[in-house]
C-alpha cells in the first residue's frame, strides 16, 4: 500500500495522505467501507458485498462501460464504527490486501485515539482535504455539528431542497445534511451543480469552519 502517512489532523479525525500518482490505490483502499457506509444503491449500503460483484455493477451503470472508481471519487470519509462493522462482515475468502492494510490503519488510529470513536479521511488534493475534513469535524465535534445544523436551518428552504435535490443523486438521503455543510464550508461543488446557487450563502459556513480549522495541526501517527 502506498500511501505516504497517516496524520491526526484534528482530535480522532486522521488523514490517509496518499501521492497524486497513487490515486487507485486510495480508491480501492476506501471503496469497500466508503460504499458500504452510504452507497446509492441498497444492494451494497449496510451489506456486505463482494468487491467483484460491486465492480461488476459498477461498470454495468456506468456511462463509460468500464471501471474508473478511483478516478470518479477523489476524497473519502468514513466513521470507524461503520469499517470495523464492515470488517468483521467480509464475505467469506474476500478479503483482499487492501482490506487487511485498512485494518492496520484502523489499529494504528484506534490506538491513537485511545479506542474512541475517529474518523477516517483521505483526499487527492488540498480543496477535497478540506471538504473530508468537514466531514470529519461534523461527526467528532458536537460543538461543530450543532453550529452547522443551526445555519442549515436558517438556510431559505427552497435553496436547501434544491441542493439535496442535486446532492441526492450521489448520496444517500442519510448524510445529506452533513455533505451539504462540507459543501458550503469547503466550496467544493461545482461537479454537483450548484456553486453559484449557494455562493451568497457560505460566508457563515466558511467562518465557522475556518474557526475549528485554523489551529489544526498536522500531527503524524505513522
Amino acid at each position: 500500500m502506498k500511501y505516504t502517512s497517516i496524520k491526526q489532523v484534528a482530535p480522532r479525525v486522521f488523514y490517509i495522505e496518499f501521492p497524486k500518482k497513487e490515486i487507485y490505490s486510495m480508491g480501492m483502499l476506501f471503496l469497500r467501507y466508503q460504499e458500504y457506509y452510504e452507497s446509492t444503491n441498497n444492494k451494497f449500503r449496510g451489506i456486505p458485498f463482494k468487491i467483484f460483484d460491486y465492480m461488476e455493477w459498477y461498470v454495468k451503470h456506468n456511462k463509460k462501460k468500464s471501471f474508473t472508481y478511483p478516478e470518479d471519487f477523489v476524497g473519502y470519509n468514513i466513521p470507524s464504527e461503520i469499517i470495523f462493522e464492515c470488517l468483521f462482515s467480509i464475505p467469506k475468502n474476500d478479503n483482499n490486501n487492501y482490506d487487511f492494510e485498512m485494518e492496520l490503519i484502523c489499529d494504528k488510529c484506534n490506538k491513537a485515539s485511545k479506542d474512541k470513536p475517529f474518523y477516517l479521511i483521505a483526499g487527492a488534493d488540498t480543496t477535497t482535504f478540506k471538504h473530508e475534513l468537514a466531514h470529519g469535524l461534523w461527526y467528532t465535534n458536537i460543538r461543530y455539528r450543532l453550529e452547522m445544523i443551526e445555519l442549515l436551518n436558517n438556510l431559505p428552504t427552497n435553496i436547501k431542497l434544491d441542493c439535496y435535490k442535486k446532492l441526492s443523486k450521489h448520496y444517500t438521503k442519510e448524510v445529506l445534511p452533513d455533505e451539504l455543510q462540507a459543501y458550503m464550508a469547503t466550496g467544493l461543488s461545482g461537479s454537483i451543480g450548484f456553486l453559484k446557487t449557494i455562493s451568497s450563502h457560505r460566508k457563515k459556513f466558511v467562518k465557522v469552519f475556518n474557526e475549528y480549522t485554523g489551529t489544526i495541526g498536522r500531527n503524524i501517527v505513522h
